[in-house]
C-alpha cells in the first residue's frame, strides 16, 4: 500500500510556535481539496487550515 507521489508537496510555512520558517509535507487527496499536513513539530496529521 502506498500513496501517489504527485499528491505530495513540500510546503514552506512559518511555524507559529517557534516563530521561524519551517517545511512541512502536504498531501492533496484531490486537486481542489484542502490538503492534509504532516509536520514533525506536531504529532497529528491536520488539515492545512489548522
Amino acid at each position: 500500500m502506498g500513496s501517489n507521489k504527485e499528491k505530495l508537496r513540500r510546503t514552506y510555512v512559518k511555524a507559529l510556535e517557534i516563530n521561524k520558517p519551517h517545511m512541512v509535507l502536504s498531501y492533496f487527496a484531490q486537486p481542489n481539496v484542502e490538503p492534509l499536513v504532516l509536520d514533525n513539530l506536531n504529532a497529528q496529521i491536520l488539515p492545512a487550515s489548522q
